[in-house]
């Protein structure tokens, strides 16, 4: 059983972690680019957004093939109102899985 000074250790202990997990946080936060648990992502401001007709020139499909793709799940657009909308990562990630299951 455990007494109160070893439960009262292991709160501090668990609320140390937590303030070092909100320092990584606000740090990210004000420098946009710090990496939070290892993991760097593009800051929002630097990832530009793609319209259909960009997706189309990138992949070199048809508008059939397109709409296909979106059907089927292998294209995920991210939708403002009724416009379908991609980040160039969404389609270098498809890419990718493409190739993994080696339809590329």
């Amino acid at each position: 059983m455990m007494n109160r000074h070893d439960a009262l250790n292991e709160i501090l202990a668990y609320m140390r972690q937590v303030k070092d997990c909100m320092v990584q946080i606000r740090d990210c936060v004000r420098h946009k680019n710090t990496p939070v648990m290892g993991v760097e992502k593009p800051a929002m401001c630097d990832q530009q957004l793609l319209d259909m007709e960009e997706v189309l020139s990138i992949l070199r499909i048809s508008r059939s093939t397109y709409y296909r793709f979106v059907n089927t799940g292998k294209l995920v657009p991210r939708k403002i109102g009724e416009r379908h909308c991609y980040y160039l990562e969404d389609l270098e990630d498809m890419i990718e899985e493409s190739k993994r299951r080696g339809r590329i």
